[in-house]
């Protein structure tokens, strides 16, 4: 089952950036999707805001559910997160509880970085100074798919503060070739984000 709903969010994601409003799977007919893929597509034009890392207890998902609510950051299209795209896809968090974060979650965070069309071709991150050094989602897989990502032409980077709800604004990173303040042993070297 898993792989199922990893490949049909996968196809779902595709789909809305293409514009295809059914897609089939050889396993079932999924002409009741159109309307999804609508929405999906819609949804696509937010801004797609990304997290890693925390400071202490609390998580930088926290900060980046209040910040993916700013317009004044966001713009008026608004923020969307990967569990805001899981959410509208139909994915339950029964079915992301069992996923596993080496193949599961690297696969549908890559593909959401990979397919996002932001109107205002802004991408965010809000990032902890704690993180995993060994392996990371956003250095490994959603950071390199926004490099790629010709619709997202800026990535703006957020540290979080201690108190989990604020944060200080770092900078742009991809269109100034600063490169991601978040390395892993499987990414580019850790680009400094000290003032």
């Amino acid at each position: 089952m898993r792989s199922f709903v990893l490949v049909s969010f996968a196809a779902l994601l595709f789909s809305a950036t293409l514009g295809v409003q059914s897609m089939p799977t050889g396993t079932e007919d999924l002409d009741d999707c159109a309307p999804t893929i609508s929405v999906q597509a819609r949804e696509l034009l937010k801004a797609p805001v990304f997290w890693t890392g925390k400071s202490g207890r609390k998580g930088a998902k926290q900060v980046a559910d209040i910040l993916q609510k700013d317009t004044s950051i966001v713009g008026t299209q608004g923020g969307f997160t990967i569990f805001d795209a899981l959410k509208d896809a139909g994915v339950s968090t029964t079915e992301t509880a069992k996923w596993k974060p080496e193949t599961d979650w690297r696969a549908v965070c890559g593909a959401f970085a990979q397919y996002a069309k932001p109107t205002d071709k802004k991408a965010h991150l809000v990032y902890g100074p704690e993180y995993d050094k060994t392996k990371n989602i956003w250095s490994d897989d959603e950071w390199p798919a926004l490099e790629k990502n010709s619709a997202v032409t800026e990535v703006l980077t957020y540290k979080m503060k201690p108190d989990g709800k604020t944060w200080t604004e770092k900078g742009e990173i991809k269109a100034s070739k600063k490169g991601s303040p978040i390395h892993s042993a499987n990414s580019s070297p850790h680009v400094s984000d000290e003032e």
